[in-house]
């Protein structure tokens, strides 16, 4: 956000928005799993993995890849191809002008009733070919013998969007195993626990390097959900 702002309504949010950014926000499927098993609201916050970078591209940058958004809503939209790659291997691709909420609708329902101050980070979402949890479960779904992907120590994340660049992360992992769901059930050693598909690895998500790339290339769902462009 650029400015100041509340109840900011759609006609206007684009003027409240400073550039764009990519956004790189990794979950603890472990935390997540134990704090959320009747699926009836969020889960413990983590103080790590979301990064942003490489660089904050303003909207003059971006006006020779705007196009018209979706019929029926409100803002500006950019034609922008999304890549996200581990270890090299591609894991997703989308566009940003798939999103069917603009920014300038995301920062409507944000500030309503509530401030908005310069600097705020919102981010859209996942790109639309999802993320591991939802390409597991698609995976598993199309073919029983699915073998599900995780991120885990030392994995290369590579996310690249044309005209915002090139954001990598290094994945380190914690050394720690506690849960105190497995304490409150009893148990003696969260790491003697087996290991299922939804436990393993993710808790090695406790930090990220950011490490930019030598050059800045000057060039998020459902739809409009974290790997997408965001407005800051």
């Amino acid at each position: 956000m650029s400015r100041h702002g509340r109840n900011i309504r759609a006609a206007e949010a684009d003027d409240y928005i400073a550039g764009l950014m990519i956004m790189n926000d990794m979950s603890a499927r472990t935390l997540q799993m134990e704090e959320m098993l009747l699926n009836l609201g969020p889960a413990k916050g983590k103080d790590f993995a979301t990064v942003i970078g490489p660089a904050l591209v303003t909207l003059d940058e971006l006006e020779p890849f705007e196009v018209p958004c979706k019929e029926g809503h409100t803002g500006k939209n950019w034609n922008l191809r999304m890549q996200c790659s581990v270890n090299g291997i591609p894991v997703s691709d989308g566009n940003l002008s798939d999103m069917d909420w603009t920014f300038a609708e995301i920062i409507e329902r944000a500030s309503y009733g509530a401030d908005l101050y310069p600097g705020d980070v919102i981010g859209s979402g996942t790109v639309g070919t999802g993320c591991f949890l939802e390409l597991n479960g698609t995976g598993r779904l199309n073919d029983p013998g699915y073998t599900e992907q995780w991120l885990k120590e030392n994995d290369i994340i590579e996310m690249e969007v044309e005209g915002l660049g090139l954001l990598r992360n290094t994945v380190v992992k914690e050394d720690s195993e506690l849960s105190l769901l497995a304490i409150k059930k009893g148990s003696t050693s969260h790491a003697n626990r087996p290991e299922s598909a939804d436990s393993r690895r993710t808790t090695a998500l406790s930090a990220v390097r950011c490490r930019a790339p030598p050059h800045l290339l000057r060039q998020h769902h459902r739809r409009g959900r974290a790997g997408q462009p965001q407005p800051f």
